[in-house]
């Protein structure tokens, strides 16, 4: 028998509570502060639902979303371990993190840009300061510096791939000559 496979990709809207964090004694200059002046942090995932751009996707059970132009629907049967590996992957990814080098130029070239800041810290101060809080370098030595954080809830359409292997009939009446 022989094996093959192709290339299967899926879009997930991804629903994550995360943080908003402004870091004061940054000046967002790029190779010369190691962090953003603001960025956000994944703190944990509330939703994990399946994507389509296809209107007549509502005939299969989506809905179609309140805030941009695409359908949603629930996924009935989860593998929780595998949407963990995922949200782990966005998390550790830019613009919310960064686990190589590769992937802290890319952070570095996303959350020092001029209108990426702008915007989140637009978001920060538009937040009622009684739901700001402070936290020291101390308590959390990750950014080595102190830092303001605002909690917020923000949603991403990922894209996400995997090899699906199968198996295909070995002709009849054929001899494979190597």
């Amino acid at each position: 028998m022989i094996r093959g496979y192709k290339n299967v990709k899926w879009n997930r809207l991804l629903t994550m509570e995360a943080s908003i964090i402004w870091v004061p004694d940054s000046q967002n200059r790029m190779g010369i502060d190691p962090w953003p002046k603001f960025h956000i942090r994944i703190e944990k995932l509330l939703g994990y639902q399946k994507v389509s751009f296809n209107s007549s996707s509502v005939n299969n059970g989506y809905l179609k979303s309140e805030k941009d132009n695409f359908y949603v629907k629930n996924i009935e049967k989860i593998n929780t371990e595998a949407v963990d590996v995922q949200f782990q992957m966005v998390k550790n990814s830019p613009p919310y993190g960064f686990s190589s080098e590769g992937d802290y130029e890319e952070f570095v070239r996303t959350t020092f840009d001029i209108e990426y800041s702008t915007d989140l810290q637009f978001t920060f101060f538009t937040t009622p300061e009684d739901k700001r809080s402070y936290v020291s370098a101390k308590a959390d030595p990750s950014i080595g510096k102190d830092y303001y954080k605002v909690l917020t809830q923000i949603e991403s359409i990922e894209e996400f791939s995997e090899k699906k292997y199968f198996s295909v009939a070995e002709p009849k009446n054929f001899t494979i000559i190597n």
